[in-house]
């Protein structure tokens, strides 16, 4: 994870929508998430205003 986005490991061949919310665990935020690629079990996320 990094200010701009993360990298979020999810079951391979799981169908993601364009836009997520992140809940990350120890964090108070939820962040509103674009989705910006999907790999063998590995989405690219960057994130938008918190929600």
């Amino acid at each position: 994870m990094t200010a701009a986005g993360a990298t979020l490991a999810v079951p391979a061949g799981t169908a993601m929508p364009d836009m997520l919310t992140l809940a990350v665990s120890g964090e108070f935020v939820m962040r509103r998430c674009r989705v910006t690629w999907c790999r063998r079990g590995r989405v690219g996320v960057v994130f938008a205003l918190p929600v």
